[in-house]
């Protein structure tokens, strides 16, 4: 009926009992969101981290007959992106095709470069940051569903409405705005919550900014893992 209202005379409804209060959000999707939370993880550590581990360089690439340069990261990303989490556990699915993928920069990291190690070397505040993640994703579906086609241009529309949710995340947990210097990020970072990306988007480097498009990008993989592990 709310759908209907929605599509027929663009009537919204919103109820004052909240969603996240919900015993099966609470409750019954807790092992839901882990498996979200992991999965998000996972891709930002391919991105930013195995790079890094693997010393990967800029990649020289023909085009229509024009020469470009491919970051490392887009080329991670482009690999995580493409692959078909069809006809399997997605989790493991993702994993077995990743490690293919990275092998091919460094067998030796790529072989120990799983979901779970990952994971395991986050602090729990970075693992409650992905977690949030994850349950922002019913509220990212719902924004493009008004959209008949994700674009590049969507994608960048949308992209600060992902970082004033990081934002929002990184407030309530008592952090604040402030330059970071060069030695003892972590400790600024972990024991004064201090931050220097609570800025507004317009403010973000060309890093930052992937980093906020990348939750839009992999939404379609989201929603299939989610699908995948509602039915089991």
């Amino acid at each position: 009926f709310d759908k209907s209202l929605e599509k027929n005379l663009n009537i919204n409804i919103f109820r004052i009992f909240r969603d996240t209060l919900k015993k099966e959000n609470l409750i019954d999707k807790i092992e839901l969101y882990e498996k979200l939370a992991q999965v998000i993880n996972y891709f930002y550590s391919i991105l930013w981290e195995f790079q890094y581990m693997a010393n990967m360089q800029p990649k020289e690439e023909i085009i229509n007959g024009v020469k470009t340069i491919k970051k490392p990261e887009e080329i991670l990303q482009e690999l995580f992106l493409s692959i078909n989490l069809e006809g399997g556990e997605p989790l493991q699915l993702v994993e077995d095709k990743m490690i293919e993928h990275l092998s091919t920069f460094d067998p030796k990291i790529a072989k120990s470069f799983t979901i779970t190690n990952r994971w395991k070397t986050l602090t729990a505040i970075k693992k409650n940051s992905n977690r949030y993640a994850a349950r922002h994703l019913e509220i990212k579906l719902k924004v493009i569903g008004h959209y008949q086609e994700i674009t590049k241009k969507i994608i960048a529309q949308l992209a600060p409405l992902e970082h004033k949710r990081w934002c929002a995340e990184e407030l309530v947990m008592n952090y604040r705005e402030g330059e970071l210097p060069k030695e003892n990020k972590k400790v600024l970072k972990n024991e004064l919550k201090i931050h220097n990306l609570i800025v507004p988007f317009e403010e973000l480097d060309e890093a930052n900014v992937l980093k906020d498009e990348g939750l839009f990008l992999l939404i379609t993989q989201l929603e299939q893992i989610r699908d995948y592990y509602q039915k089991v």
